[in-house]
């Protein structure tokens, strides 16, 4: 019975697909308090992009996000709403760290090379889904490296699979 079910999956097989995925981070400076207390990020590039925090505080972290206009991402993570909880929560484990002499740097997503097939392919950042892939991608790559703990992830879930 089970040969028979591995016989139809291999005659539904059609082709493997295959996905390179290349990219590097750009440090366009670190995000700090201003007067108020208010965290105050670099001018970012306008438009769609995906970024990433490193937090350099009591434990080292680090964030990464996705948006379809990263100037205004960023005035939300100053000024969040009341039913903006992601920005709301990111507010509130950065802000004391600043404020005890932490860093973070602020980084863009740059030079991204998509392959596919073994081909060159655009990949257009105004998709959503093209962003989530590279947002993804960053994502896992910093699990798997290791030296941060990744804010991404449900810190309890993570340590079950392995993660810090």
């Amino acid at each position: 019975m089970l040969r028979d079910r591995e016989a139809t999956h291999d005659e539904d097989r059609v082709n493997d697909e295959s996905v390179a995925l290349r990219f590097c981070w750009h440090t366009i400076g670190e995000v700090g308090l201003d007067a108020e207390g208010k965290l105050a990020f670099p001018r970012a590039p306008a438009g769609p992009g995906v970024y990433r925090l490193e937090v350099d505080g009591p434990e080292p972290s680090v964030y990464v996000g996705e948006a379809n206009d990263l100037r205004r991402r960023f005035s939300h993570y100053r000024n969040p709403g009341p039913s903006q909880w992601a920005n709301q929560r990111l507010r509130s484990l950065l802000t004391p760290v600043l404020a005890d002499g932490g860093r973070c740097r602020l980084s863009v997503a740059a030079e991204i090379a998509f392959g596919v097939r073994s081909q060159l392919a655009e990949l257009d950042l105004r998709l959503k889904a093209a962003r989530l892939l590279v947002e993804s991608s960053a994502i896992v790559l910093a699990r798997h490296d290791g030296r941060r703990t990744v804010l991404n992830l449900d810190a309890a879930f993570d340590r079950e699979l392995g993660g810090r």
